[in-house]
């Protein structure tokens, strides 16, 4: 959500831009924005790829159990 609101605050800043407004505080805070939204989305991925592994470990488990039992 954050990344979203970074794109579209800049687009709309962007098309304001001439001599007289620069719109540097919009565009300040909206890099900031981008750095925190870009962050969170890294950490959102290792948490999935993190609970992929999880479950991936717990599977092998069962298999392990399941194949003492087979013999």
């Amino acid at each position: 959500m954050g990344a979203t609101i970074w794109v579209i605050a800049n687009v709309v800043a962007s098309r304001g831009i001439d001599q007289q407004n620069t719109f540097a505080a919009t565009l300040a805070w909206t890099f900031g924005l981008s750095i925190f939204s870009f962050e969170m989305i890294k950490v959102e991925i290792a948490v999935i790829l993190m609970s992929i592994v999880v479950r991936l470990w717990h599977r092998v488990d069962a298999i392990k159990t399941s194949l003492v039992r087979l013999h």
